[in-house]
């Protein structure tokens, strides 16, 4: 189900989610309060795939630490699934807690005025997704060789 969603605030005001430098501010602002330190967050960038819902990747920069790596989901704004977006933060954290090797849920959420959808942000994790290279490129050999048992390992978790 689709459903109509309010707009994301900026100082009170509606702000356009979709523009990058925007989703970055509004990025800020919700990860200084999950954080509890000023968060700094340069233009996030769009990654390709995803039929239904964004993915950016971008990066937090907090005082006294490194930088941290950090992926966003969320639905296109406007429009919003918050059931589906919930219960997918909800699989990854339960997933993390059974010992499954997925990204660490930073924050999540269902209310539009955050980053203009419901949303989810994970930690950034290294790694090929793209099932062509994975079978085919010899720089995945040796990850050829274990993928089956690793996979099955994976699934007995998940069970």
């Amino acid at each position: 189900m689709t459903v109509a969603m309010t707009a994301a605030t900026l100082d009170g005001r509606p702000a356009d989610a979709a523009d990058p430098d925007v989703l970055a501010r509004l990025l800020e602002r919700r990860l200084t309060a999950v954080l509890g330190a000023d968060v700094v967050v340069p233009r996030p960038t769009r990654l390709t795939g995803g039929a239904s819902r964004e993915t950016w990747a971008f990066t937090a920069e907090v005082p006294d630490g490194p930088p941290r790596r950090l992926v966003l989901r969320r639905d296109p704004p406007g429009v919003g699934r918050p059931e589906g977006m919930a219960l997918e933060a909800a699989s990854i954290a339960a997933a993390h807690a059974g010992g499954v090797a997925v990204p660490r849920l930073l924050d999540s959420g269902t209310d539009p005025a955050v980053v203009g959808s419901p949303y989810l942000v994970t930690e950034h994790v290294d790694g090929e997704t793209i099932a062509r290279r994975l079978l085919r490129d010899p720089q995945y050999a040796q990850a050829r060789d274990g993928l089956a048992v690793e996979l099955g390992r994976t699934l007995a978790r998940i069970h």
